[in-house]
């Protein structure tokens, strides 16, 4: 799974350790919330009559360096099943180096904005 966040979502994680959203279906919901830890990291999947929710805990000093330096992002596995794995890799979300109409200004600068567009 893939999880990219703007700065304003970094910003909120650095500083309140979480952030959450929500897509609501005509009968039910699906809310992804991630927060922060010192001393753990997991996945959980809550279920209940009206929502679904996924919990992503990560490990506090990797969203600082995130906040702090110019790194892209990380990388986790988590087990879920006895045989089975779920892969997150969680990064900046960057503008987009070809133009596009859409509103990128809560984005990351690309790091490879001064390079011709492929």
């Amino acid at each position: 799974m893939r999880v990219r966040v703007s700065k304003s979502d970094l910003d909120k994680l650095h500083l309140h350790n979480e952030i959450s959203s929500t897509i609501t279906f005509p009968n039910r919901a699906l809310k992804f919330k991630i927060c922060t830890s010192h001393d753990s990291e997991s996945i959980k999947l809550i279920e209940s009559r009206n929502e679904t929710k996924i919990l992503l805990t990560l490990p506090s000093e990797r969203i600082l360096n995130l906040y702090q330096t110019d790194n892209i992002g990380f990388s986790r596995s988590f087990q879920i099943a006895d045989e089975q794995s779920l892969d997150i890799l969680f990064e900046k979300d960057f503008k987009c180096l070809a133009p596009r109409d859409e509103d990128e200004s809560d984005l990351f600068n690309h790091p490879n904005e001064n390079q011709l567009n492929c």
